[in-house]
């Protein structure tokens, strides 16, 4: 008796350390960017509307305090309508092509037009900055410092407020797991940008003559 006890025993040990192992392998499966710390609200579902949204700015993009919310002479207004839930991620391209710093605004709303999320970043000048709304899994060192912005599955379109020297370019990924996995192949869709918010839901119309 007291032997079936003992591997009764064993077996329970056995099963226990094989589920701890499967938890700790499921939370770090997300990898936040470089130089970054995980915001708790990005952990799990991107499916929570009532969570502080997580945006994580690496320190070489961010803008001096108090900067990048003011609208300047020249400015340009790019609307888009993001994809991010737990199968899918945003990519968004920032290109400067001046030889000055250029700081871009990106304001996410909700279906009833307020505001998700605010924030701005610096593009360096002649540089390239990515935008990931998932955190990236085995990224290429390309990506190492990708801005995180979880747009989550309740942003209806993103407002981005930038210089003209600014080039964006998007598109949505899908994905299995909790990141999302740039050197991987996948199923990608160019994602409409558009100078009028109402354009955004349209579909593309093509003319054959002017």
């Amino acid at each position: 008796m007291n032997r079936q006890w003992i591997v009764l025993g064993i077996v329970a040990l056995v099963v226990l350390g094989l589920s701890v192992s499967s938890w700790v392998v499921a939370q770090g499966s997300d990898v936040a960017p470089e130089g970054a710390q995980a915001a708790e609200s990005v952990s799990g579902s991107d499916q929570f509307p009532n969570a502080t949204p997580a945006i994580i700015i690496p320190e070489k993009y961010r803008p001096p305090a108090g900067g990048g919310n003011v609208l300047a002479a020249g400015d340009t207004t790019v609307y888009f309508t993001p994809q991010d839930n737990d199968g899918n991620t945003t990519v968004v391209f920032l290109y400067n092509t001046s030889g000055t710093d250029a700081t871009v605004s990106i304001e996410a709303h909700e279906l009833d037009g307020s505001v998700w999320l605010s924030t701005s970043l610096v593009v360096p000048a002649y540089n390239l900055v990515r935008i990931c709304s998932d955190f990236l899994y085995n990224p290429p060192a390309s990506w190492l410092s990708a801005v995180f912005v979880d747009f989550a599955d309740n942003s209806a379109y993103v407002k981005m407020t930038m210089p003209s020297s600014i080039k964006v370019d998007a598109y949505v990924s899908w994905h299995t797991g909790s990141g999302y996995e740039p050197g991987v192949a996948g199923f990608t869709v160019p994602i409409r940008l558009s100078s009028d918010p109402a354009m955004v839901f349209l579909p593309a119309t093509h003319k054959n003559s002017p």
